[in-house]
């Protein structure tokens, strides 16, 4: 980057012109070529939408931008799931909590994920049949899941 573009990315951050500010992260990201530069331009785009500008709608969709990029950064993940359940968009928050589920490591937060999106499913999109499926891929990580069994028995019972 060349110096006095530095210089203006500094002069409207401190002076809160980030619209403007975005506009230049813009034009630098049509004009690179290189992956981690690409993701560190919308990860900034995307915290001043949501964060300084208070635009959900703008972060979204630069927070989606990011994610088609890296399907793994944990904090667009984040953001995704937070901003999809604030606008009740039920269906894209169980894909991203589904999503997240396959990169986890750890068993326990995989477990929590998908526990989290089975209760959407059954609760919010009211789609028992997705949740009952849901439910059984914990159950296939842990046999004895309270929470998954219970759920699965609430289901299965109002199903007959």
């Amino acid at each position: 980057m060349r110096p006095a573009a530095f210089g203006v990315r500094r002069i409207y951050s401190q002076i809160a012109r980030y619209e403007d500010l975005i506009a230049i992260f813009d034009r630098e990201l049509a004009n690179t070529k290189d992956r981690e530069d690409k993701i560190q331009l919308l990860r900034r785009i995307s915290e001043l939408w949501e964060n300084q500008l208070k635009e959900p709608a703008a972060a979204l969709n630069s927070y989606e931008r990011l994610i088609s990029l890296d399907p793994s950064n944990l904090p667009a993940l984040t953001a995704l799931r937070r901003l999809y359940a604030m606008g009740n968009r039920w269906q894209d928050l169980v894909v991203i909590l589904k999503t997240d589920a396959e990169q986890a490591m750890d068993r326990w937060r995989r477990v929590s994920l998908l526990t989290e999106a089975a209760e959407i499913q059954a609760n919010q999109l009211k789609k028992e049949k997705d949740a009952l499926q849901t439910f059984q891929e914990i159950l296939d990580l842990t046999p004895t899941h309270q929470p998954a069994l219970m759920a699965c028995g609430r289901i299965l019972f109002r199903q007959q």
